[in-house]
């Protein structure tokens, strides 16, 4: 393949939507800083959308009295920035439930009447205040982890009438307001699956209009299309055809962190962004509505329940002040610019993987295995056909290290235009023209690498790119 340029990312402001988004969490707790320059970066990777956390206790120091201004400042930013952020209901408050620290992170308001009316209060105050700026509010993060379900054990029945208490005060302040619910930690595995069935048979999809899970996997492909059609269909028995889905939060740590979810990881810089880059594509590829990748930065120190110095480091930048951005950060910007606009799966499109000529007869059996272990996926994006291909192996292990290869890929696209394809990189961020053939209804294009990682065969005209 001959480099013929690379790919021009574009700024939150320049992309008009999108269905990728950033996590802002943990500034209630200002375990990272957000100083004019983080958001200049925030506004430069090209999201279209932001998760933050109300912060209870940070709004509410003083016990009736709301200071509001810290979550001010992080709205008006985000949407100077061209981003609309969307709010996480969330934690406790130490003036209402048994929280010994300020932070009362997970401290359920259910256990009192006193607790109940606080946060009702709280809601109450917070909707008013921002009624004009935000429209989606999510209840509560990971109900189903036991580090944010205190005093006593996660449990669908209280998680619910969580629910129940808060849709009702969103929507008295706000009608118009979508209401977000579930972020479970086990997201499409098999134990999230039992508590959102749970959650169904208490009546759940009635009241919400979306629902969110995270994901957090060394093997982001782990999410298969089989678990994702299952929680569809979960909800569609449910009275539930009407709610979205979301990926509300998950990452990789660049480095081995010692705090919270995938701790004891080996880890690089390097690997976080291949992560990201399949982690994402196979998201969308899933068919969710929105995802959102945690985090945008590092974190100094964590705090849980109590003070924890010990950094994490699941950011697309450190936190250095100012921060220094990281190769996945670059990643992103490239996903975003790439994936911009309104993406579908096209499930008329296929992708076959063949030997290269090269092979001798040998390898070309060989290739067989590689062949049905290869991850293929075509969207949709404003007419034309965007499709990718990668090895979904595992990253943090040696001995899965991938097979070197070159392919021929033949592309089949009805009613899509890949008239002048070229080969997009999301990691280096270079394109490449390929040497290829049209052959009336598919395109073939020769020696293409597969790699761990997606790579992307898109028309020319539907990217923007710097030639070389």
């Amino acid at each position: 393949m001959k480099q013929i340029g690379f790919i021009r990312t574009k700024t939150s402001r320049e992309i008009q939507k999108s269905k990728i988004g950033i996590g802002l969490e943990c500034l209630d707790r200002q375990m990272w800083d957000d100083s004019d320059e983080h958001y200049r970066l925030i506004g430069e990777l090209g999201v279209k959308h932001a998760r933050i956390q109300s912060g209870w206790s940070r709004c509410e120091v003083e016990k009736g009295k709301y200071d509001f201004a810290w979550l001010d400042r992080t709205v008006d930013k985000l949407q100077s920035a061209g981003i609309q952020p969307w709010m996480s209901l969330s934690y406790g408050n130490m003036h209402y439930t048994d929280a010994k620290e300020p932070d009362a992170v997970g401290w359920v308001p259910l256990f009192s009447e006193s607790a109940k009316t606080g946060w009702k209060n709280y809601v109450a105050a917070l909707v008013q205040h921002f009624s004009n700026r935000i429209t989606h509010y999510e209840i509560w993060n990971e109900p189903d982890a036991s580090g944010f379900w205190r005093p006593g054990k996660p449990n669908p029945e209280e998680y619910m009438e969580l629910v129940r208490l808060t849709v009702p005060v969103v929507k008295e302040n706000q009608p118009d307001a979508k209401i977000i619910a579930g972020a479970l930690s086990q997201g499409l595995r098999n134990d999230g699956m039992v508590t959102l069935e749970c959650l169904l048979k208490m009546g759940f999809a009635k009241l919400i209009d979306i629902y969110t899970y995270h994901r957090y996997r060394v093997l982001p492909e782990q999410d298969r299309p089989e678990r994702f059609n299952a929680l569809r269909l979960a909800f569609d028995a449910f009275d539930g055809k009407h709610v979205k889905f979301w990926q509300g939060e998950g990452g990789f740590p660049s480095k081995n962190s010692k705090t919270q979810a995938l701790s004891n990881v080996p880890m690089t810089e390097d690997i976080q962004a291949k992560l990201l880059s399949k982690a994402i594509v196979n998201e969308l590829a899933l068919g969710v509505d929105y995802t959102c990748y945690f985090h945008f930065s590092d974190f100094k120190f964590y705090y849980r329940d109590g003070f924890c110095d010990v950094p994490n480091f699941f950011g697309l930048t450190t936190f250095d002040i100012p921060p220094r951005v990281k190769p996945a950060y670059h990643v992103l910007q490239r996903i975003c610019s790439v994936f911009d606009g309104d993406v579908n799966v096209a499930p008329r499109s296929l992708i076959e993987i063949y030997p290269n000529a090269e092979r001798d007869e040998i390898d070309r059996f060989m290739f067989h295995e590689i062949q049905m272990n290869i991850k293929t996926v075509c969207f949709e994006r404003n007419g034309k056909a965007l499709c990718a291909w990668w090895t979904p192996l595992s990253l943090v292990d040696e001995s899965s290290a991938p097979y070197p290869h070159l392919a021929n890929i033949h592309v089949l696209t009805p009613g899509l235009d890949l008239e002048d394809p070229v080969i997009v990189d999301l990691v280096t961020g270079e394109v490449f023209e390929p040497e290829k053939i049209k052959k009336m209804t598919y395109v073939i294009v020769y020696n293409v690498p597969v790699r761990d990682y997606p790579l992307i065969v898109v028309d020319r005209s539907a990217i923007d790119m710097t030639l070389i």
